[in-house]
Order: C-alpha cells, then sequence, then structure tokens
C-alpha cells in the first residue's frame, strides 16, 4: 500500500470492513440490491483494482474462513450468492488465484462441490458455475479445473436440474471450457467424451484422437448389434428395429447442441473436427442422424433436438474454416446438403411442425454464420438458392393446407411459387406424395392443418430478420393467399380467428421490412390494403381484430402508397385507393367504437394519410372532406382515453403545416385548445402532444394570429420550469429551441441548426447588433430564464440535457460572432421592464454571466458519471453499508 494514494488506501480499507461485516451472522439489508450493486462497483472500480494486491492475503483468510464454516454460518443467500461472486471475481486474476490456492479456499469448495451441499441451495449453483468460469480467465485457473475434475459438477448440474438459468450457466462454462482447450492445447478428447457420454453409451457416438493430434471425432457406428439392452429407469429410443437405451440420451443431444450454439454465437468453434455422417457406399453420403434416427421417429422433441444437432455440428465445420476462402463454391454447401436431407425426411413422414421449425432454425444460423464470416451472401448462388428454398418449404406448407377452408384456394387450380421452387430439390415421387396430402383430402382433421398453417406463420415471422427483399416477395404473396382463404371460411371459429390475426400481423411485419412493395406488382384482388379494408368493416369484428386490421392498413400506407406517391406513380389502382381514402374519411365508425384501442388505432392511419398528404397535397381534398377535422376536435378534448386524446392532438400537428385545412379550423382555435389542455389535463402523454402542436402553430404563424399577447410564452414558461414528467418538460424546452431559431431567422441570422443557409452579411457589428436584439426578446418572454432553469434541474437528467443542446447551439453562434464579449461590455441593452416584475423575466448580461461559469457544467457532468456507474459509486456503497 506505500505506492499507492491515500484515497486508494482508504477504499481498501473501506472494503475489508465491508466484507467482514457482511458476513456476521446478524447482518441484514433494507434493500435487496445493495450487495447485488455493490459487486458490481467492485469490478467496475479502476482505484480499487491498482490496491487490490495488497488485500489478496487478508481476502484469501477471510474467505477461507467463509468456506470451512460455510455449513455452521447461518448467512443469508444473498450473502452467500455476493461471497460466491467475489471468490469468482478475486480469482480472475493470477495473484488472487495464487493467494487464494495458499490459503486452500480451492479445497474447501472441492469439498464442499464433492458433498453435494451446493444442491441443497439451488440458488448458489449459478454464482458457483459462473465463478468457476472466471477461474478459466488463465491457465493456473484453467489447470486446476480440469486437473481437479470440478467441470464435471457443472455437467451434472445440466443433467439433473431443471432450472433453465442453471443449465445457461453449465452451457456458456462448458463452451468456454472447451474454448480454452484449444489455447491451453488439451484434455479437449476427454471433455467431450464426458459431455456426449449417454451418446457414447448408447453406441451412436465415438470420441478419439486422430492423427496424433487433437481431432475430436463423433462417428456413428454402423453396426449398432453390441447395443447394451439394461433394463433400468432410462429413455427408450426405437431406431429401425433396434432399442436405444441410456439414461440421459436426450438431454445429452440437446446439451451438445447447445454448447455449439454457444460456440457458433461467440464465433468460436471446437478444436479438431467434429463429423456425424459416413459413407454407405462408395458414392452417397447420408446423415445417420437422418437415415436412423429422424426416419424411424415421430416424437417432436427427439426431431427437434437431433436435428438442430446436426446442423450445430455441420455449421462448427464452417465456422473452424479460414474465413478468406470463401468463393464462388459456398463453403456452406456441405450444410445446405444435409439441410434439404432432414426436410425430405419430413416431408416424407407429412412432418409439416418440423419442417418449419427447423426450415427456420436453419435459415437464422446459416445466416448468421455467413454474416461472421463476412460473406457475400447476395453474390453467392448457393446461399440464394438455400434461403429461397427454406422459405418456399414454409411457403408450401401454407399452399398444402390453405385448401382445407376452401377448395378453390388449392395449389392444383394454380401455379404455386412455392411449391414449384420446393419441387426444384425435392425428388419428383416425393413431390407427388406431398401434393396427394393437400388440405382437400380428408384424411386429417381441419383443426390440425390450421395447426400446421399457424406453426408455418410463426416460423416464418421468426425467420424475417434474415429474409433478403426477393425472398419477402416471393413468401408474401403465399402469405396474402393463405389470408384470402381464411377469410373465405364460412364456419368461423375461434382457430381461424386467431389464425387470421397472425397472417394479418405477419404480412404487414413483411411490407414494414422490405420498405414497401411496388403496387405494380400486386394484383389487385389481392392487394393487402383491400384486405384491410373489407375486414375492417365486416359486420361483428371484434376489438383485436380491428386493431390488428387497423395497425396493418397503417403499414399499408406508410410503405406501399407514400413511395409510390414519391416515386410519380398515378396509375388506375392508386387513384381507386384515393378514392377509398375519401370514403375513409367519412365512415368514422371505428372513431365512435367503444374500445379506446380501436379509437386510437383509427387515428393513427388518419395521422399517416395526412403524412401522405404532405407529400402529395393534390390529393388531399380526395381524402378528407371539410368537417372531419373540425370533428376530431371534441375527442382530444373529452375522450376519456388519454391515448386517443393525445393521438387527436398529434393528428392537429400534422395538419398544421397544411395550408388547405386552415379553414376547416382556425391556428387561434387550435391554441387556445392546446394551451387549455397543456394546463388542465392530468396526463403526460397529453400534455406532451399539446406542447408539439403549440411548436408547430408557434412555428408555422405569427402570434398575434394564435393568442393574445404573451399567453404562449406564459403557458410554456409553466410548463418548462413546474411540469413534473420529465417528458414534457423535454418538449417545452424544445419549443424555446424552436423559438430561439425564429427569432434569428427573423433578424436575418441563421441559426447553427440550418447549416445550408448563409449570413446576407459579412460585417460582425452588424450581426451581433442583430443578436442582441434577438436576446433581448428571448429575455423578455422567458425564454433564456426557461433554458436556465432547464440545465440547473435537479430532478431529471434528460431535462438537463435538452437546455444543454440549446446552449450549446448559442455557444456555436458565440464562436462565429462573437458576441458575448460585447455583450458583457455593453450598456444599451433592452432590458425588462423593472416596473413590471415578472418571474419569467432573466436579464441577458446574467443569463451569459451564469453561462460562462462553468460550474453547472461541471455538475451535469458529475450526475452523468453518476448515472454510468450503476446510479452509485462504490465509496458511498462501502459507506452505507
Amino acid at each position: 500500500m506505500d505506492e499507492c494514494s491515500p484515497d486508494k488506501v482508504s477504499l481498501g480499507q473501506k472494503l475489508i470492513s465491508v466484507i467482514h461485516e457482511i458476513t456476521k451472522e446478524d447482518f441484514s439489508v433494507s434493500d435487496d440490491t445493495i450487495l447485488d450493486k455493490l459487486y458490481v462497483n467492485i469490478e467496475k472500480s479502476l482505484e480499487l483494482k491498482g490496491v487490490l494486491d495488497s488485500l489478496y492475503p487478508e481476502i484469501g483468510v477471510w474467505l477461507e474462513t467463509i468456506f470451512n464454516e460455510w455449513e455452521e454460518r447461518a448467512l443469508f443467500y444473498g450473502v452467500r450468492i455476493f461471497v460466491l461472486r467475489f471468490l469468482g471475481y478475486v480469482s480472475s486474476s493470477v495473484e488472487g488465484f495464487k493467494i487464494l490456492k495458499e490459503k486452500n479456499v480451492f479445497c474447501h469448495i472441492q469439498a464442499l462441490v464433492s458433498q453435494d451441499k451446493f444442491q441443497t441451495e439451488p440458488s448458489l449453483m449459478v454464482p458457483l458455475i459462473n465463478s468457476l468460469g472466471m477461474l478459466l480467465n488463465h491457465q493456473d485457473g484453467w489447470r486446476w479445473v480440469t486437473e481437479t475434475m470440478i467441470w464435471k459438477y457443472a455437467v451434472a448440474a445440466y443433467y439433473e436440474d431443471r432450472s433453465i438459468y442453471i443449465k445457461r450457466s453449465s452451457v456458456k462454462f462448458m463452451s468456454s471450457l472447451l474454448r480454452m482447450s484449444v489455447i491451453h492445447n488439451g484434455r479437449g478428447t476427454e471433455i467431450l467424451s464426458y459431455i456426449s457420454k449417454p451418446l457414447i453409451l448408447s453406441n451412436l457416438l465415438t470420441v478419439h484422437e486422430s492423427c496424433g493430434s487433437e481431432e475430436i471425432w463423433m462417428c456413428l457406428e454402423k453396426d449398432l448389434a453390441s447395443t447394451n439392452n439394461q433394463k433400468c429407469d432410462q429413455t427408450h429410443i426405437f431406431v429401425g428395429e433396434k432399442i436405444i437405451v441410456t439414461k440421459h440420451f436426450l438431454k445429452s443431444a440437446k446439451y451438445v447442441s447447445d454448447i455449439l450454439e454457444d460456440l457458433l454465437s461467440a464465433k468460436a468453434a471446437l478444436p479438431g473436427e467434429l463429423c456425424l455422417s459416413y459413407r454407405s457406399d462408395g458414392i452417397s453420403e447420408e446423415s445417420v442422424i437422418v437415415s436412423d434416427i429422424l426416419k424411424h421417429n415421430s416424437n417432436p422433441q427427439i426431431t427437434e433436438t437431433f436435428s438442430q444437432l446436426l446442423l450445430m455440428i455441420e455449421l462448427s465445420h464452417v465456422q473452424r474454416e479460414d474465413r478468406g476462402t470463401y468463393s464462388c463454391i459456398c463453403n456452406m454447401n456441405r450444410v445446405f446438403r444435409h439441410v434439404n436431407s432432414i426436410i425430405q425426411t419430413f416431408f416424407t413422414q407429412y412432418n409439416f411442425l418440423a419442417v418449419n421449425k427447423f426450415c427456420s432454425s436453419s435459415l437464422s444460423w446459416c445466416t448468421k454464420v455467413t454474416r461472421q464470416n463476412r460473406h457475400n451472401t447476395s453474390k453467392c448462388s448457393s446461399c440464394e438458392i438455400f434461403e429461397t428454398s427454406m422459405l418456399c418449404c414454409m411457403g408450401a406448407c401454407l399452399n398444402l393446407h390453405a385448401c382445407c377452408l376452401d377448395s378453390k384456394y388449392c395449389f392444383k387450380n394454380k401455379s404455386s411459387v412455392s411449391l414449384t421452387k420446393v419441387g426444384n430439390f425435392i425428388e419428383e415421387d416425393l413431390m407427388k406424395m406431398i401434393a396427394q396430402n393437400c388440405g382437400c383430402s380428408p384424411t386429417e382433421s381441419q383443426s390440425l392443418r390450421l395447426k400446421y398453417i399457424q406453426c408455418a406463420v410463426f416460423e416464418i415471422k421468426r425467420s424475417i430478420p434474415y429474409l433478403s427483399k426477393e425472398s419477402v416477395l416471393i413468401i408474401l404473396s403465399d402469405v396474402i393467399e393463405t389470408l384470402l382463404a381464411v377469410m373465405s371460411d364460412s364456419g368461423r371459429s375461434c382457430t381461424t380467428d386467431s389464425l387470421l390475426l397472425h397472417l394479418l400481423t405477419l404480412a404487414g411485419d413483411l411490407f414494414e421490412v422490405n420498405g414497401g412493395v411496388p403496387f405494380q406488382s400486386i394484383d389487385p384482388e389481392r392487394a393487402l390494403y383491400l384486405i384491410t379494408t373489407r375486414i375492417i368493416y365486416r359486420s361483428g369484428i371484434d376489438e383485436r381484430m380491428a386493431i390488428i386490421s387497423l395497425q396493418v392498413l397503417k403499414k399499408v400506407l406508410r410503405y406501399q402508397l407514400l413511395p409510390d406517391f414519391l416515386c410519380g406513380y398515378e396509375g388506375e389502382d392508386a387513384r381507386s385507393f384515393l378514392h377509398w381514402l375519401a370514403h375513409l374519411s367519412i365512415a368514422k365508425d371505428k372513431l365512435t367504437s367503444a374500445s379506446w384501442e380501436v379509437r386510437d388505432s383509427a387515428l393513427e392511419v388518419y395521422q399517416t394519410v395526412i403524412e401522405l398528404g404532405e407529400t402529395a397535397p393534390v390529393y388531399l381534398n380526395l381524402m378528407f372532406n371539410e368537417y372531419f377535422l373540425s370533428d376530431i376536435l371534441d375527442i382530444a378534448k373529452k375522450d376519456e382515453s388519454s391515448y386517443v386524446r393525445a393521438s387527436a392532438i398529434n393528428l392537429y400537428t400534422r395538419t398544421v403545416r397544411m395550408k388547405l385545412f386552415k379553414d376547416s379550423i382556425p391556428p387561434n382555435i387550435l391554441c387556445d385548445m392546446a394551451i387549455n389542455v397543456l394546463l388542465k389535463d392530468n396526463m403526460p402523454v397529453v400534455r406532451r402532444a399539446a406542447c408539439e402542436l403549440i411548436t408547430a402553430l408557434y412555428i408555422s404563424y405569427v402570434p398575434d394570429v394564435l393568442c393574445e399577447g404573451n399567453k404562449i410564452f406564459e403557458a410554456m414558461f409553466d410548463i418548462s420550469s413546474k411540469d413534473l414528467d420529465w417528458e414534457v418538460k423535454k418538449s417545452a424546452l424544445h419549443f424555446w429551441h424552436c423559438t430561439i431559431d425564429k427569432h434569428l431567422m427573423e433578424e436575418n441570422v441563421p441559426p447553427i441548426s440550418f447549416h445550408l443557409l448563409s449570413p446576407d452579411t459579412n460585417d460582425t457589428d452588424e450581426m451581433i447588433s442583430r443578436i442582441k436584439v434577438v436576446l433581448n426578446k428571448l429575455s423578455e418572454i422567458g425564454c433564456l430564464k426557461a433554458i436556465w432553469l432547464g440545465v440547473k434541474d435537479d430532478c431529471d437528467l434528460k431535462v438537463c440535457q435538452e437546455a444543454e443542446y440549446i446552449i450549446n447551439d448559442l455557444e456555436e453562434l458565440n464562436k462565429q460572432w462573437n458576441y458575448v464579449t460585447e455583450v458583457v461590455k455593453c450598456n444599451d441593452l433592452e432590458e425588462p421592464n423593472e416596473a413590471v416584475p415578472s418571474s419569467r423575466h432573466l436579464k441577458v448580461k446574467e443569463f451569459i454571466t451564469l453561462l460562462q461559469n462553468k460550474e453547472w457544467r461541471d455538475v451535469l457532468d458529475g450526475r452523468r458519471n453518476w448515472i454510468e456507474t450503476n446510479c452509485d459509486d462504490l465509496t458511498s456503497l462501502l459507506d452505507h453499508i
């Protein structure tokens, strides 16, 4: 400690005192999270790291005592968890590990583990496994973990515990252990053999070293004659005519798959090579998982686990390849062959649930791996074909079963893109078998086929982040076709209604992710906007259906119609749609719905229509009649739902710039309504919307047109300084920011935010004179004081930051014209009238002086640092405990 500063020495002494204090049997805390905060801040503290080496001996003695008396001491679980986490933190360094080893701390840990002392407290297993994982940060810790075989505790925890958190910790630990076996060159075969032991005992896998190097092979034995058929409480898996009997058989496959998945997520790979296939003859290669397990098993858990295991192993091959070896012949081809083989097997069994889930999983993981390896899939024909085939397999599941609702939607009556493309990589005989099992066949109940469709919808939705725009167009057509089939079902039930909701949501998501589909490319009779409007105006529609339909319609407006107008497309279909929009403005039944969510969704649709009108104002009169906006005014004032009131006000905000609406509702009426709402409404979301409307009105009109005197400024000053909601205050400060820009523009001083504007003169004195005029006006209306109160706000940091942005702009303006110096020495400023005192007034010189004193910025930086360090610093936490 001699070389450490007094502050660091004091911090170390406090830590030692606290760890002794918290491990007293009578210790208790009022805040259950304080020990979590303490550990997080110990990890982050740079000051503590500088003094920690000198603290290790005393910490070692303390930990040795704690673990020696682990059973006798009545410590509550929060302290026990902290001790285990702190153990991992200390032992993650080489010096800390050596000290703890000298103090026999690890001997006590090993004894407690061997006696299953942690099994009685499952909540301690996760921090214990995580602490063992921190030992792997250096070679000494890795050697102790592997030599003592304590890693087997993590494996046993996975097999014996049902907690998903313990399983995740075990997977991450074993994944790290295998990665370290590559770095430290050893024990990989032994570790993987132990993990896979149930599969090896079942004669499914063998693990051995190859060619004198640590290459791990997992090879399927062709001869299962030596299977051990011992009778015990074990899992029975039928493979052909033979029975494999081993305990934890399925869990082992899932465990290995999860570990490989974690390795792939970490952009890592196992040492050596993994192989789960063999050559059945001299020519063809087939995965034995496919031929011997999946083909003879209908158990969905086994199907999903083993297909995922094969996928993970094949992808680990690719991850191990040099990233620079990608070429026109894609390294993923082997993976694609195995995936297609599995899917053909599932189609043969008519196992459409497995087809959907495996296609989605394969598509997502293959895309992740190719992205990790920076492989350009858009220029790789193999990857494009694979993506299309996976998507079309899921689309084929839609096409095959949609006709159970209405036979006219049977794929036999038309050419289906999905089925045609699926036929390109599935054998012709198998394709015929699949086609014979369409929804027109009475072999399966309608509810089961609807389950197939719903599964396909869910998996397509999961795959959206991994799809190209071309693939989105392919699947969208199948989704809309299925949507029409569900809508045509005469015997509607809860199942079909639920399916309709999911299909609508999926169609809307596909529109959104693709940024819209070219209007000309969609058959008008199957256009999504027609489908949604048909649903909206159906009789007896429930509120959930109306909400989803309106939300999808909003996406169609935003991502289809708006781009069409921006591109100047004015086809017959677009004109018919505009005619429908005129009808939409008249049909206001959704605005009077009993459900506030329906009313809110309808208003959001209208907002999107207004956005469309801003880019194509010539069509605006077709969309709305002249009474529409005045009718919305009552909703903004009186609706019982705060969200609906806010949406109505937001709609007005979007219309303020549209001069075509100025006769429908005068701006002074809107301004009075907004000020009244701002000062009287109890809900922050409504007051925030009112702030934004007032800002839009003030930017678009001169103040005299909006209200008498300084009514706007008085209201906005009160809100920015006194409102209890930080978002409302932030919106009010945005108004003052816009006010500054407007006043600068009126005096021909380009604001900093208007980068493209140039001043009309280079005369510095003239520009400073204009800025003085602006500052005088800002002082008079209360803008300067609102900014100062904002930056000094002691409740909400985000309010302070919004005020800081305004000050930063003023400082940038000063860098350009150096007006501050002139203001300070100037005596002719027109300060506010002293005879009419106002709480809003702040003299210009006083404002400048306050800003020049950088104390306010130091306080703000301190608050930011406080937030970034988990709202507490280590010293204050130690003092508190």
